[in-house]
């Protein structure tokens, strides 16, 4: 039955969205982690196919999701300033991905502040997979990495979305671009592993890949 279960589960991650957001769950199933980070949690949807991915593995109940967000507080300005999409709620959220089984533990605020007190929490334990896609600014972007990367052992995996592809009309300002070049090379590497979305736009076509993230 157990086997049964978790094809018809593969079956329903693939194919459902962006090429680059199954090869993230693509990434979840293989690590098969048992604690999740996400920054830029939006709606839940990608959190609850992250846990349901990990869930191919281990039991729900055995994995740790948490989800750093704006949530009730976000604003029309955050939403020019960020290039980003307005989340639901934080109680929204936490009902969606209360079916999932996990244990779940949403933080609302700026991640500048939210996140640099969860990293003194965890005391320098490391999580076993990061998933960061929340403001689009670099400003935030590099934030998010030098609060993160303090929780990153040999073993985590750290996937960045928003990493444009042939955009220089949209890398002076936005996406994990500059931040990744400015990574020390004798500490991290990176590579891209998905190919890019394409998105029609006015002012040229917006290619979004995905950036895995690893120690040397």
């Amino acid at each position: 039955m157990w086997k049964l279960v978790k094809h018809r589960l593969r079956r329903s991650l693939k194919y459902r969205h962006a090429r680059r957001y199954s090869r993230l769950l693509h990434e979840v199933e293989q690590r098969a982690p048992k604690s999740i980070l996400e920054v830029g949690v939006y709606e839940g949807v990608r959190a609850r196919e992250m846990i349901d991915a990990a869930s191919l593995s281990d039991a729900a109940e055995s994995i740790r999701y948490y989800g750093f967000d704006l949530f009730d507080l976000f604003t029309p300005d955050v939403l020019e300033s960020e290039l980003s999409k307005t989340p639901l709620s934080q109680a929204q959220v936490a009902r969606r991905l209360s079916r999932s089984g996990a244990q779940v533990k949403l933080f609302q605020g700026l991640s500048q502040e939210t996140l640099p007190r969860f990293v003194e929490e965890q005391r320098g334990a490391p999580l076993d997979f990061i998933f960061i896609d929340g403001g689009h600014a670099i400003e935030t972007i590099r934030s998010d990495w030098q609060n993160l990367q303090r929780v990153t052992g040999d073993d985590t995996v750290v996937i960045f979305d928003d990493y444009y592809v042939d955009c220089p009309w949209l890398t002076q300002r936005f996406g994990c671009n500059r931040v990744l070049e400015e990574l020390d090379p004798n500490s991290f590497g990176y590579e891209l592993v998905s190919p890019p979305d394409v998105f029609r736009k006015a002012e040229g076509d917006l290619r979004v890949a995905l950036a895995r993230v690893w120690r040397r």
